[in-house]
């Protein structure tokens, strides 16, 4: 579970992508879930729809304290 801003900045968060596809690569099986918002998230979601459509990969969105709680414990 990755929780935070969806921002390249200071997150990195286009290493995911590449993290994603190199687990896959690999034959490791993984589900990362993403938990918040920001610039890049519709882009994470281009660059990973095979993965989303396949349940390896969750766009979760914008979660309240306990929301993100409940993933966690999940």
């Amino acid at each position: 579970v990755y929780t935070g801003r969806i921002d390249q900045v200071q997150k990195n968060v286009l290493a995911l992508p590449l993290l994603v596809a190199e687990l896959e690569a690999r034959g490791f099986p993984f589900v990362l879930t993403l938990v918040g918002d920001g610039s890049l998230l519709e882009t994470l979601g281009e660059k990973m729809a095979a993965s989303i459509a396949a349940g390896r990969v969750r766009l979760a969105g914008r979660m309240s304290p306990d929301q993100v709680q409940a993933e966690l414990l999940a």
